[in-house]
């Protein structure tokens, strides 16, 4: 038999009957083709089910009852003091608990279908309703807790990664873009098919190959699954071995993400197991292994855990970047060092100048690398980095006052733009990084101290296109700009535009 001649047979939805599959109480055929072919017996059985359901025996006291270690008269004994004791719209369940236990049967020899129109209705009396619908509330909160805890995993493992990059001074900015489709040598296309983070959703499918299995393995659970108190297990109850770990692990990321490289399958994958979790469905790869997911009390104290497991994360990875943005060289410093600081400081913010180019944007006799293009501005709404090119109309000029022992004592940049070949963007970062490669160094200012943080808020505070003056430290830092024709519009100018940016030591 098909499911939905057992759905019509036994009156049952099929939310349910998937339910009781996945508790164990019903054991159907797979065949090959992964359908599953109910027989009599299933049927049978089922209708034993949901008779004792509807009668208030507990899913676990059928299990029990189906494995010999309780008798059908002593739980129908249990029942029957329950019933008793219960309010009288419940007076129909006791009297037909009472004629089975009369009927001193045992529980093979219990006939569901016969027994469910067993009682006469009595005049002024309401007939007993066989309620088995709480399997599909039960279902309903499955299914929220399973989609929880897959994106709290998820989220997890791409983090992982993340994190480990930063580690490196990396961004996922610096992963290669594989939604870009080439065409020719020159000419790439971005594919609105394939997500742009399609390396970090790949390298945090391969973590989850490589943890999850481990984890399903020995504990049984996942984080989010740990979280949302849901456990897998094997249909008898046991432990998955790490062979079938690996299995079931594999089959979430081939039947629940199509392996995620075309956005739009993968996509459609998850609304059908969102639709499949709701109806009771046994999801593939649980299928397969014929494993289960077993629900569990959401326990308060694991939000805490993971509260402040995360919390202590983001410090850490917090103070692994402010760390280094510590500049190689302190105090005095000659041209060379200070060019050795704002090279590493260009290259900690912004590595992908470094990966893709492979230049310094001053070499080591303080000039301008001719060509180099350089981060102006702060992150885009999407999180790149916004490029200009410099020099735009003539190459930016470093000058440098060295002292007769040969340390700067003032840094000079000058940059003109003229004409409409293209506008100019705010130099606020590149400001900022002067500022942390000779102020910082001189003034010996930890990048964990307030007042490090406290200057880098001014100057990313201070309007880009007006002249400023600031302190830092035993040096004056001066912006002054000169620009004519358009007014600025956001972070843009042009036609016409000159900036000098100075920082000088002051005499003590």
């Amino acid at each position: 038999m098909t499911i939905k001649e057992v759905e019509i047979k036994s009156g049952l939805q099929r939310s349910n009957i998937r339910f009781y599959e996945r508790c164990g109480l019903l054991k159907p055929q797979v065949l090959s083709n992964k359908y599953r072919e109910y027989s009599q017996e299933d049927l049978d059985e089922l209708m034993r089910i949901k008779l004792l359901r509807g009668l208030g025996i507990t899913v676990e006291q059928i299990k029990q009852l189906q494995s010999g270690r309780l008798k059908l008269r002593d739980v129908m004994d249990t029942r029957i003091k329950e019933t008793e004791a219960e309010a009288e719209g419940a007076q129909y369940a006791g009297k037909l608990c009472r004629a089975i236990f009369d009927g001193n049967i045992s529980y093979s020899e219990l006939n569901g279908s016969s027994y469910a129109d067993y009682l006469p209705t009595e005049e002024n009396d309401t007939p007993m309703t066989l309620d088995v619908g709480n399997e599909t509330a039960n279902v309903v909160k499955m299914t929220f807790k399973r989609i929880a805890a897959r994106l709290i995993d998820m989220t997890l493992y791409s983090e992982i990664f993340l994190g480990a990059l930063r580690l490196f001074g990396l961004s996922r900015y610096d992963l290669p873009d594989l939604s870009m489709i080439r065409i020719g040598s020159n000419f790439s296309v971005r594919s609105f098919l394939i997500s742009r983070d399609l390396a970090v959703i790949l390298a945090a499918f391969l973590l989850m190959l490589i943890i999850e299995p481990v984890l399903l393995h020995f504990f049984g659970t996942t984080a989010g699954k740990w979280l949302m108190g849901l456990r897998v297990k094997a249909r008898d109850g046991s432990r998955l071995d790490y062979t079938d770990s690996l299995k079931r692990t594999f089959g979430v990321i081939f039947y629940g993400y199509a392996l995620g490289v075309i956005s739009i399958v993968t996509l459609i994958c998850q609304i059908r197991n969102v639709y499949n979790l709701s109806r009771g469905e046994t999801m593939e790869w649980d299928l397969t292994l014929w494993s289960k997911v077993t629900d569990g009390k959401v326990r308060g104290y694991r939000f805490a855990v993971c509260i402040t497991a995360a919390a202590v994360v983001f410090i850490v990875g917090f103070a692994v970047e402010r760390a280094r943005l510590a500049p190689p060289n302190t105090g005095e410093l000659t041209v060379g060092e200070f060019a050795e600081n704002f090279n590493y400081l260009s290259g900690v913010k912004y590595t992908d100048f470094f990966a893709r180019y492979d230049v310094v944007p001053i070499d080591e006799n303080g000039v301008w690398t001719a060509g180099c293009r350089y981060p102006l501005s702060e992150s885009s709404a999407y999180g790149d980095i916004l490029w200009s090119t410099l020099p735009l109309d003539a190459e930016p000029v470093c000058s440098y006052v060295i002292s007769p022992g040969g340390n700067v004592t003032k840094v000079t940049f000058e940059l003109e733009k003229a004409g409409d070949s293209g506008g100019v963007r705010a130099l606020t970062e590149l400001v900022l990084t002067m500022v942390q490669a000779y102020a910082f160094a001189e003034a010996d200012i930890a990048p964990f101290s307030p007042e490090s943080f406290g200057i880098e808020r001014e100057i990313r505070n201070t309007n880009p296109f007006e002249d400023f003056r600031l302190t830092v430290g035993n040096t004056l830092v001066t912006f002054e700009v000169e620009y004519s024709g358009y007014v600025p519009e956001g972070d843009y100018l042009e036609p016409y535009f000159r900036c000098v940016i100075s920082m000088e030591k002051l005499e003590n």
